[in-house]
């Protein structure tokens, strides 16, 4: 039998740059081409749409990802035999949410695959985000030319990426729990990894655009917002997995490279600090040139797999 590549296109529009991989997904990942649009040149759509015709973007099966504040994710507990009723219980917990942030959201869920054996418990991961923002993006990439197959939730997108790193650095023990840290332009996100799972995720609604020119103070305009974020999420972690180490931060996203963040974040955080790229060696995949802090989302994105998620 003859085995045919498919070619993907994994399309981070983020709220300073559009992100580009197209990528071969069979048998292995080959990137094939990447690349980066800044916000200005996207927004007359000329630049793009002559970028994407360029390389035949338009032919491929696209995976969107964004990130917006109204974004929540929530597990859902399952009790035995609860499973045929997943739609329904999903549909309640997000009617909540609609009914007391009075706005309408898209939302979808995730089974995981674990049980505890002991009360025949199953999670269900949600994520929801407002119905107007995620047609605003979804249309945006249709105007654009884009086909497309799923939208990705950008942390549940780089939580491939990690899981991809422990399988690879034996130096990451998959037993440790890890501070993420997603400094992005207008937004910046924290949460915990552990044990292939997301942990209480939390949306900061401050980012690196605050620091250009000197408008804001590097500590109280940004990072204290974050390290109280982080120092919060830390302690409740601790209180609720007693035991569990947590190993260390890894920052990523464009705020990596703002001025004196990284050291600072390093100085206030009370565990090993590093960003994306000292693990590069672990993704031979990935081309030399294509830095990991930015394009962390966009390779999750195209990890994405239509049968599993």
């Amino acid at each position: 039998m003859l085995a045919f590549s498919r070619k993907v296109l994994a399309l981070d529009m983020g709220n300073h740059t559009y992100k580009i991989i197209a990528a071969v997904k069979d048998p292995d990942i080959r990137i094939l081409h990447y690349g980066i649009l800044p916000w200005e040149e996207t927004s007359g759509t000329g630049n793009l749409m002559q970028f994407i015709r360029k390389l035949q973007y338009h032919f491929m099966d696209t995976v969107l990802s964004f990130h917006h504040k109204s974004m929540v994710i929530r597990e859902i507990k399952l009790k035995g035999g609860e499973e045929s009723r997943i739609p329904e219980l999903v549909r309640e917990e997000m009617n909540r949410y609609q009914t007391d942030l009075n706005e309408k959201f898209d939302y979808d869920y995730l089974l995981l695959p674990e049980r505890d054996h002991q009360n025949g418990q199953r999670t269900a991961v949600t994520a929801a985000i407002s119905r107007s923002i995620n047609r605003e993006y979804i249309d945006r990439a249709i105007r654009l030319g884009f086909r497309l197959t799923a939208v990705d939730v950008q942390i549940h997108a780089f939580l491939r990426v990690l899981r991809c790193l422990m399988d690879r650095c034996r130096e990451l023990p998959s037993h440790s729990a890890y501070l993420m840290l997603d400094l992005g332009y207008d937004n910046t996100t924290v949460a915990i990894f552990y044990r292939e799972r997301i942990f209480a995720p939390r949306v900061i609604p401050v980012g690196c655009r605050c620091l250009e020119g000197g408008s804001a103070d590097l500590t109280e305009g940004y990072l204290i917002p974050i390290l109280r974020s982080c120092s919060s999420l830390m302690d409740t972690f601790t209180y609720s997995h007693a035991g569990i180490p947590l190993q260390q931060a890894i920052a990523y996203g464009g705020g990596v490279y703002a001025r004196g963040v990284c050291p600072a974040l390093q100085d206030q955080i009370s565990i090993e600090f590093s960003d994306m790229n000292e693990f590069r060696d672990y993704f031979p995949e990935v081309p030399s040139g294509m830095d990991l802090n930015l394009y962390g989302n966009c390779l999750g994105s195209v990890l994405w797999k239509e049968n599993a998620e």
